[in-house]
């Protein structure tokens, strides 16, 4: 398979991976609540596409997901978008010197993501509304990381097949 061919293969199916994913997030995700927890696996995909595919691939893939999150939610333009890119790049950095596997790199660098977006989400809701409250990170968002953690894992499978096969 020539390289163009491989890229073209590379971007259409990790893409259409994503919609997926993105849709079963929008869908699916009220259906799925634990203990009023939500799942949110978009984080956790822009790892491993990352933790796979290297930073540069990472920060494309972390902006067009991050544009699927900033329409779904509605709230700040541009948000998911710009912290997805950078992430995926800190992620780039990270797996390419500490992570010997891609399932640890990939469920540890999203969970981090989850909880660091939401960390910056609930201070800027504190500091600008002054209407969040703190302990909620600690109350709701660690629980959902570690809930979203495992829904996350399905993704992980299939993008190591993708991975696998282009690889061949």
């Amino acid at each position: 398979m020539d390289e163009f061919k491989r890229t073209l293969f590379k971007v259409l199916t990790v893409g259409f991976l994503i919609l997926l994913l993105f849709s079963f997030w929008s869908v699916c995700a009220e259906k799925l609540r634990l203990f009023g927890l939500r799942v949110d696996v978009l984080p956790f995909l822009v790892a491993f596409c990352t933790v796979f595919f290297g930073k540069e691939w990472g920060a494309g893939f972390g902006c067009f997901i991050g544009v699927l999150a900033d329409a779904a939610s509605g709230k700040t333009a541009g948000y998911y978008t710009i912290l997805f890119m950078v992430f995926a790049i800190l992620i780039g950095f990270l797996s390419d010197k500490y992570y010997r596997t891609h399932l640890f790199g990939g469920l540890f660098s999203g969970y981090a993501l989850y909880l660091i977006s939401n960390l910056l989400r609930l201070v800027f809701s504190l500091v600008i509304h002054g209407n969040a409250s703190f302990s909620l990170f600690f109350t709701y968002f660690i629980p959902a990381g570690l809930y979203s953690f495992i829904w996350s894992i399905p993704a992980y499978l299939v993008l190591s097949k993708i991975y696998r096969q282009l690889e061949e």
